[in-house]
């Protein structure tokens, strides 16, 4: 995948997770709230990963 989609991806996903905290009651959005660093993590990883295919 180029960077450009992964940009579109996760812009898409950010969005969708956005909605689905300000859409959650106060137990959902603790629990969503919960889960967003390692989702960060995740997709911060993934795109170094990206970058070094790319530069191979």
């Amino acid at each position: 995948m180029s960077s450009s989609t992964d940009t579109l991806i996760f812009s898409q996903l950010s969005r969708s997770y956005v909605s689905a905290v300000n859409s959650a009651e106060k137990d959902g959005k603790r629990n969503l709230m919960r889960l967003l660093p390692s989702l960060l993590k995740s997709s911060t990883r993934n795109c170094s990963i990206q970058q070094q295919f790319d530069e191979v």
